[in-house]
């Protein structure tokens, strides 16, 4: 993955900042460790989407690992409790998840993820919530009723990344949706750190370079590097 320079990467930043048709411009709410986040309202939702942008200094083939090891989350990641794959075709997978975050109950939910190479050198990881291939709902499991995000990759070095997060979640039940949004919005400091601690184990170190040459191949890029620790 070839270094962006620092001028063309600046406006190439931008490109992956930029609203979608309709959406409302973001309000920065802090900045905690490193990571600049805001929020903006989504149409039909009391929920807030939410943004982190901020660096972490490990190479950006690395970083793409660690979002393409999804079933090691419950380990890199949490609140994720477990993440099974469902289904793999080409860049893309389905995985049913289960997370335990701290104060409500526990929900589940299946999400297509995608992991795509662009040709500036940038990478991308991107969500969506779905019903293909999805088990029946658990009692007394609640549902996800709306989850769908991205993470974008932009180069600054062989050991520095530029990434952005952005994610719209509602945890759907009982939860007030200020509850939902202060959390939400706390919680992104959080995944970057988490992020950023997965990156630099050696595993991922390991196996970036394999995973890479996987997608330039057309396979399916998602493979657990959990078994090159041994």
């Amino acid at each position: 993955m070839h270094v962006v320079p620092s001028g063309r990467r600046f406006f190439l930043s931008l490109l992956g900042q930029a609203p979608v048709a309709g959406a409302q411009e973001w309000k920065s709410a802090y900045e905690k460790d490193g990571v600049q986040v805001s929020t903006r309202p989504v149409e039909g939702s009391k929920i807030s989407e939410v943004r982190g942008i901020g660096v972490i200094e490990s190479s950006a083939e690395q970083i793409f690992a660690v979002l393409g090891d999804v079933e090691a989350f419950p380990e890199t990641m949490p609140p994720t409790e477990s993440a099974r794959v469902l289904r793999r075709e080409g860049a893309a997978a389905w995985y049913y998840m289960v997370i335990n975050p701290p104060i409500i109950a526990r929900r589940d939910y299946c999400v297509k993820i995608s992991l795509i190479r662009l040709p500036d050198g940038r990478a991308r990881s991107e969500w969506s919530l779905t019903d293909e291939y999805c088990p029946a709902k658990k009692f007394p499991m609640v549902r996800i009723e709306a989850n769908r995000g991205r993470w974008l990759l932009t180069p600054i070095s062989p050991t520095r990344t530029h990434v952005v997060y952005e994610s719209h979640a509602d945890p759907a039940g009982d939860v007030p949706p200020w509850m939902v949004n202060r959390a939400t919005s706390q919680s992104v400091p959080e995944i970057f750190n988490a992020l950023r601690k997965a990156a630099a184990m050696p595993r991922y170190a390991d196996c970036a370079a394999t995973m890479l040459r996987s997608l330039n191949g057309g396979g399916s890029g998602f493979f657990s590097c959990r078994s090159r620790a041994h």
